[in-house]
């Protein structure tokens, strides 16, 4: 009897224990372990709330206010771009027009212009500064590339602001093509004005009406300098030496005149004496399209580093 029992309890063990679901297991996301479903659930809630929200918004009126600011603000946006595209398409076919304005006939030409960025110091040696002593400004507005707003153009050259009547000397030997030593003539107020005011309405000055406000000056050609032709211009002088004449050769360091403020708004007085000191490479002014610190490193380079040793030079020939 007894040993049956202990048999039925070894093949007859007793109740087996549930198997665990795995499929109903209770999960973070509910009571599937699925993650997809648990993706499609939430995003159904957040769409269903999304919904709500828009109808509240609307029964509001609040989704009127947002999507009329959202497009007023587009259309801000693209009349401004089409304001700023109309622009610039004007004054590209500005520039590409023929102007007569002094009966020479002058086309722009960009193609035809040397940019600063393909010119280095190493192109433009043997130059000296035109003042003796001074030394390239800091001030972005006295470099080349400032902006001036009261004839809409842009300064292409160096001022410097020296005393009345520093002497100016040439920056290198080269042959005089203009020259204001006599006949000059300064402008009145009234004309000077009326020039600014033409200025102004154009998309840039106007070279005849530059060539007025340098007021006394003198343009000095250097020939070619490894492949590249260089001008300089001094400008705003009160005076320019007699032997500086059309068609002389002038030598480094030769006198070129004096420092005043002809052409500009305080011609006359002693006020605002400064030189305007263009070197340009063909037919461009140097620096052009290049940063502040670009522009005073380049000058630097040619007229102080470069100048303080030329100027060693000359003193040592002067010497023999």
């Amino acid at each position: 009897m007894n040993k049956k029992s202990g048999m039925e309890n070894i093949h007859n063990p007793g109740t087996k224990p549930p198997a665990i679901n795995l499929i109903n297991k209770v999960t973070p996301y509910g009571p599937e372990l699925n993650p997809l479903s648990a993706i499609r659930k939430y995003v159904y809630r957040l769409y269903d709330r999304s919904i709500n929200i828009l109808l509240d918004l609307y029964a509001s009126g609040l989704l009127y206010v947002i999507l009329t600011l959202l497009i007023s603000a587009f259309t801000l946006f693209l009349t401004s771009y089409v304001i700023y595209s109309l622009r610039e398409m004007r004054i590209e076919i500005r520039e590409n027009k023929t102007l007569a304005d002094t009966g020479e006939i002058r086309m722009v030409e960009r193609h035809q212009e040397t940019t600063s960025s393909d010119i280095s110091a190493y192109h433009i040696q043997g130059f000296i500064m035109p003042l003796e002593g001074a030394r390239i400004p800091d001030r972005s507005s006295l470099l080349p590339n400032a902006r001036r707003e009261y004839r809409n153009g842009t300064h292409e050259g160096i001022d410097f602001f020296v005393p009345y009547g520093t002497p100016v000397i040439a920056a290198k030997g080269g042959w005089v093509i203009h020259s204001d030593a006599e006949g000059y003539q300064e402008p009145d107020k009234g004309f000077r004005d009326m020039l600014l005011k033409t200025s102004s309405r154009l998309s840039d000055t106007p070279r005849d009406i530059e060539n007025i406000l340098l007021g006394r000056y003198v343009i000095l050609d250097h020939g070619l300098i490894n492949g590249q032709r260089v001008i300089t211009v001094y400008a705003h002088l009160d005076s320019v030496d007699e032997d500086v004449t059309i068609g002389s050769y002038v030598k480094q360091g030769t006198l070129i005149g004096k420092v005043g403020n002809s052409g500009t708004s305080t011609a006359g007085t002693s006020e605002g004496a400064h030189l305007h000191f263009e070197l340009r490479v063909n037919n461009t002014y140097l620096g052009k399209g290049l940063s502040t610190a670009a522009v005073k490193r380049m000058f630097s380079q040619i007229l102080e580093d470069q100048g303080g040793d030329q100027v060693a030079l000359m003193d040592k020939d002067s010497l023999q």
